[in-house]
This record gives structure tokens, C-alpha cells and sequence, in this order.
């Protein structure tokens, strides 16, 4: 999964911060609904909000993470090929 993170992760910052303008514009929906009495739509419009709050941040922590675990394993990678330039002197 992490490799789909580090692959599409400008496409998926980018969809996190369209969502959590698409939350802001959601949130102003439902308390205009809900000052209107109509307090079913408004706080279904709400629900929609926090869904697209959730989707938001859960794509911005992974692609975080996925990053963060692939400079890890290049540096991993890169400490282990030095020992090895070492030993082989």
C-alpha cells in the first residue's frame, strides 16, 4: 500500500486539500440548513463534512508516513551498501 502513497502522492495531497475545502464548504452548507430549520438536511450535510475531514487527513497522514518509510529504507539501504563498499577493500 505504501508503494501506492509514494507513487501518487502529489494526486493525493492534492485530493486532501480539495477535500478539506470541500469540508469547509459542507460545514458552511449545513449551519446555513440548520439556522433555515431544516435540521435534517443540515445534519446529514454535516456527516458529509466530517466524512470529507476523515478522508482528508487520512490521506495526508499516509502519504506522510509512506515518505517518511521510504527515505528510511533508502537510508537503510544506502548505510548498508557502505558497510559492504568496506568489507570489500
Amino acid at each position: 500500500m505504501e508503494v501506492f502513497f509514494i507513487k501518487y502522492r502529489k494526486m493525493l495531497l492534492f485530493g486532501s486539500v480539495f477535500m478539506l475545502l470541500y469540508f469547509f464548504y459542507e460545514m458552511y452548507k449545513g449551519i446555513e440548513s440548520i439556522n433555515s430549520s431544516n435540521k435534517g438536511e443540515g445534519i446529514g450535510t454535516l456527516a458529509d463534512a466530517c466524512i470529507a475531514l476523515f478522508v482528508s487527513v487520512y490521506f495526508f497522514i499516509n502519504v506522510r508516513k509512506a515518505k517518511r518509510a521510504f527515505k528510511e529504507e533508502n537510508a537503510a539501504a544506502e548505510t548498508n551498501s557502505d558497510t559492504n563498499q568496506k568489507y570489500d577493500r
